[in-house]
């Protein structure tokens, strides 16, 4: 354990922000002595992955616990089936390369996405078409409550959109250790592609061949054109979830403002394009000296140099206040805020 340490790098936001106290661990001995060792000091646990959906405040009390279990194993089984067991600090754009160049697909309208396999499991991330909750098929967590280790069901973790168990009280001292993701017959593969996007991408394509290897070029090209590299531009990638409502408020809200974006879910419900909101609210490209929204991409928030933690959430609460004042529609963030 280390203290007073510097977590700039470790977030993909790069906010300026120190740790009471960290401690990176690579196996579940090093988990459970971590987690030992704090509960003796009596600090509080921060959980940290990749630093992709985290927003690290100036001063982090307690224990940053970084996650970086390694390993990935590939298992087919004698009905053709495959199964990868992944350790959750693996980055999980590489898994996805690593398994593409297997030839093995499901995954790959994922790629580029920053951030390790843990993290993407607590988010539940999506892109493209595809969320990577549905590939699930356990997740090995270690309680920190209890002291031991258990294995969650793909039911047992609540998938949602942008949602997992591990965003509730429920899941919060469960620590995720590996998942077991379930790719299906290989040969059973099909590309998807019912994705404005991706539909865009392909119709200036001549006669692809759509292999999983295509399909991911296809969504790197996509996502290189639209989103800043948090490598080159400090950011977290969509800040906040397209936010539901109901077809009633939908239609009230439409017919004061026809021209907002939005997705038909059901009967009862639409999904508005948060970007959208923001975009007519007025902030695309705008914001502070330090932080603003991406001007080729309102719902980015990005770091225009030094910003702190409690920057970018006064910044992120006055577009809430504003799209709400405005739509009547609050908007929900997805990153984390760690201090």
């Amino acid at each position: 354990m280390q203290f007073d340490v510097d977590l700039t790098p470790l977030t993909t936001f790069q906010t300026k922000s120190r740790a009471e106290a960290f401690c990176a661990v690579d196996s579940v001995e090093a988990l459970a002595s971590a987690l030992s060792e704090a509960k003796a000091k009596g600090m509080s646990v921060n959980l940290l992955g990749g630093g992709a959906n985290t927003i690290a405040r100036a001063w982090v009390k307690g224990l940053t616990l970084k996650v970086a279990i390694p390993g990935v194993t590939v298992d087919v089984d004698d009905q053709n089936v495959c199964r990868v067991t992944v350790g959750a600090g693996e980055t999980i754009d590489e898994v996805i390369g690593a398994l593409v160049e297997k030839n093995l697909g499901g995954l790959e309208n994922l790629s580029s996405i920053p951030g390790t396999v843990g993290g993407a499991i607590v988010q539940n991330i999506g892109a493209y078409g595809v969320e990577i909750g549905p590939f699930v098929e356990t997740v090995t967590v270690y309680d920190m409550e209890e002291g031991r280790l258990l294995t969650l069901t793909q039911a047992e973790c609540r998938f949602g959109y942008r949602h997992s168990v591990f965003k509730t009280p429920q899941g919060a001292g469960l620590v995720i250790v590996s998942v077991t993701l379930n790719l299906g017959n290989p040969k059973d593969w099909r590309p998807t592609v019912s994705y404005r996007a991706v539909e865009d991408a392909l119709a200036h394509e001549e006669n692809p061949t759509l292999t999983p290897a295509f399909m991911r070029t296809l969504i790197q090209g996509i996502r290189a054109r639209k989103l800043p590299d948090p490598r080159v531009i400090g950011n977290a990638g969509s800040f906040f979830t397209n936010p539901v409502i109901t077809t009633v408020h939908w239609r009230e809200l439409i017919s004061v403002h026809p021209n907002l974006p939005w997705y038909d879910l059901d009967e009862d419900h639409k999904k508005l394009a948060a970007a959208g909101l923001i975009e007519a609210a007025g902030f695309k490209g705008e914001g502070t000296e330090t932080v603003g929204t991406y001007p080729h991409h309102a719902l980015i928030l990005v770091n225009r140099g030094g910003a702190t933690g409690e920057e970018v959430e006064r910044f992120a609460e006055t577009i809430v206040e504003r799209v709400e004042a405005l739509f009547g529609v609050r908007l929900e963030a997805e990153p984390v805020f760690l201090g």
